[in-house]
């Protein structure tokens, strides 16, 4: 969703970081991301087979 591509942009800042620092940063997002509501809707709609309520309509 929004809240996620926002979050993969300042993945690659990550690179910067030393590796176990950047791999801790990394799972710390994911992680958050998980748990938000916007990833909570992601999750249900992938196991439900539908659309998440936050993704554009199809050809729009």
């Amino acid at each position: 969703g929004p809240g996620a591509a926002a979050a993969a942009k300042r993945l690659p800042d990550l690179a910067l970081r030393p590796l176990d620092e950047a791999a801790a940063a990394a799972v710390r997002i994911t992680a958050e991301l998980r748990v938000a509501d916007e990833g909570q809707e992601g999750m249900a709609a992938f196991f439900d087979g539908r659309r998440p309520a936050w993704a554009p309509e199809a050809g729009g």
